[in-house]
């Protein structure tokens, strides 16, 4: 006093086809329940009609049942079952127990429906439609454990090296992607790059040339507002831009020089540059005096290197 021991409620441990499940005794039917193989040994069993094994059944029952109906008899037990039966009843419920019947539940329902006229598949209140055919509703027993926390050591032995494989993998996965998205981000600037480059080459390639913009206006408005030019080649190239005349007309135009205008001007970004050529004074001159038309010749020529003045001492 008190006991060390008291009973309590019944309770089932099912193993079957490797799903195992603890039930608790819970709704009240003791018997027609799932069959005790460990009282019908092979190959002894192989010898017995069906109705020994059907009568080993315990009170564990996993599906619901409709009880005491005479349509749902000991052919319509095993009508839904394979060679081997494990249950002394017809499920009364449209879903699957969790105990590899998944694959059953079609043909119980067919069973039933062609004994009782009851499609488990639709009726509304299964219960009820029980009830109604005389027969006695019965829950299935409740659930204490499932398979998986009872077999979770072992299945935490086959799954942890699984997970982390699939770690592993999933981090060399992400390391792939990663460096394969660098390389393509590198080959796309590296083409970008190449690209700019060839840009660069062809530009640099590029002959000079030059474009008068102004060769309608008169020698006295050249003189007083200069020679718009437009000259085009390899970008940053330094020239030497020159307005020239021939000797004759420099000497008809009291000239000394043949050269009137020069400018020396870099070549911009974009391969071109636009500038007034400015005459000299002496030019300006000269060329506002002038009557009627003036040929000039315009050239462009890359500036010479640049120089640095030094002084050797002995």
């Amino acid at each position: 006093t008190p006991p060390v021991l008291s009973a309590g409620p019944v309770q089932y441990v099912v193993a079957q086809h490797g799903y195992l499940r603890v039930l608790r005794e819970t709704n009240g039917a003791t018997d027609q329940g799932m069959l005790n193989f460990k009282v019908l040994p092979n190959p002894w069993r192989g010898q017995q009609p069906k109705s020994t094994w059907l009568a080993t059944s315990t009170g564990a029952q996993p599906h619901a049942t409709c009880r005491n109906l005479a349509a749902l008899n000991e052919a319509a037990v095993l009508a839904w079952q394979d060679a081997d039966p494990f249950y002394n009843y017809v499920p009364w419920q449209k879903t699957a127990a969790g105990l590899d019947d998944e694959e059953k539940v079609a043909k119980w329902i067919e069973v039933v429906q062609s004994r009782t006229g009851v499609n488990l598949a639709t009726v509304a209140d299964p219960a009820a439609a029980c009830t109604a055919l005389g027969g006695a509703y019965t829950p299935a027993d409740a659930t204490v454990t499932e398979g998986s926390a009872l077999a979770s050591g072992e299945i935490a032995k086959v799954a942890d090296p699984l997970k982390k494989q699939v770690t592993d993998l999933t981090a060399a996965k992400d390391k792939a992607e990663a460096d394969a998205k660098a390389a393509a981000a590198a080959a796309a600037s590296g083409a970008s790059e190449v690209a700019a480059l060839k840009a660069q080459l062809a530009a640099a390639k590029a002959p000079l040339a030059v474009v008068v913009t102004q060769a309608d206006k008169s020698p006295a408005t050249i003189a007083a507002s200069g020679l718009e030019v437009k000259v085009t080649g390899a970008p940053g190239t330094p020239v030497v831009i020159t307005a020239k005349l021939t000797a004759k007309l420099a000497k008809q135009h009291g000239l000394k020089s043949v050269t009137v205008a020069t400018a020396k001007p870099t070549i911009g970004a974009d391969g071109s540059l636009t500038l007034k050529l400015i005459a000299t004074k002496t030019a300006a001159k000269k060329l506002a005096k002038a009557k009627g038309s003036l040929p000039l010749t315009v050239e462009v020529v890359p500036s010479a290197a640049a120089a640095v003045k030094t002084t050797l001492t002995r």
